[in-house]
Parts: structure tokens; sequence; C-alpha cells
């Protein structure tokens, strides 16, 4: 499940390239291969941006998240989640 809450409409692309940025794009399992794969480049997951801090995939809360601050100096957060 991903649960995205945003200030406007977003559309796919959008939606795709901030999953994306909430996987990892080196040592990636099946889950992030496929995400990060529906991208043009998986470069595109982390240009432009600087990571700020990254919460890996752990069992309990199901939820991985990363904290980046994007070329207008705004910080964002994503995540992306099991239900």
């Amino acid at each position: 499940m991903i649960l995205i809450v945003v200030e406007q409409p977003v559309d796919a692309d959008s939606v795709v390239l901030m999953v994306a940025r909430a996987s990892r794009i080196e040592n990636q399992d099946a889950i992030n291969t496929a995400i990060v794969g529906m991208l043009a480049d998986p470069k595109e997951a982390r240009a432009g941006i600087q990571e700020v801090h990254f919460l890996p995939f752990n069992p309990t809360d199901k939820r991985t998240s990363l904290t980046y601050i994007d070329g207008d100096g705004k910080m964002h957060r994503v995540s992306k989640c099991a239900p």
C-alpha cells in the first residue's frame, strides 16, 4: 500500500518517482528493482536531490522512507510501505 499526502494533484510519473526515491537504487531487492525499473533511467531516483536521511526497511514497521532536499532547497519526505 502506498499513501501519498500532497498539496496538489500529482501525475502518475511523479508518483513513480517518489516511490523510487523511497527505494534503494543499490543492493536492490525484487521490489526495489521493479519500482526503480519503472523509471527511464534508474539514476533519476536520486537526480537533483540531496539525501538527508534514509530509513531502511524493517519487518516491524514494513516501511522505508527518504528525507531529501530538492534543487530548490525544499525538504521532502517520501515513504513506501506494506499494509
